[in-house]
C-alpha cells in the first residue's frame, strides 16, 4: 500500500529503502516484479537501497556499492556481476555467489 501512496503524485523518482527486507521469499519475488512493472508502466526512475545484491543485479540497470558512506564502485549491474573493479566489490560479489544470491543472474 505504501508503494501505491508514493506513486499517486506521479513523481519522477521514487526512493525504495530495503523494499524486500521484511518479506518472505514468495512475497519478495512478487513485490520485486510489481515494482519493475510499475516503473515501466508509470515511467518513474527508481533508486533502490538494498543489501540484497541478487535483487540489485536482477532488477537494476546500475549498481553503486557503498563503503563507509562513500561510493566505492559504480558500474552497470551486468559489468559489476561479471567483473567488479575494486577488492571490496569482488568480496561482496563473491559472498553473494557463495550464498546463492546471484545464481539467477549469472
Amino acid at each position: 500500500m505504501g508503494i501505491l501512496r508514493a506513486l499517486i503524485a506521479a513523481p519522477p523518482l521514487v526512493l525504495f529503502d530495503e523494499p524486500l527486507s521484511a518479506l518472505d521469499a514468495v512475497t519478495q519475488k512478487h513485490t520485486a516484479r510489481l515494482i519493475a512493472d510499475m516503473q515501466e508502466r508509470e515511467g518513474f526512475a527508481a533508486l533502490i537501497v538494498t543489501h540484497d545484491l541478487g535483487y540489485a543485479a536482477a532488477f537494476a540497470d546500475e549498481i553503486a556499492v557503498l563503503r563507509a558512506g562513500r561510493i566505492e564502485e559504480f558500474a552497470s549491474a551486468q559489468a559489476f556481476v561479471k567483473a567488479p573493479q575494486t577488492e571490496y566489490g569482488k568480496t561482496l560479489r563473491d559472498a553473494a555467489f557463495a550464498l546463492g544470491a546471484l545464481e539467477r543472474v549469472a
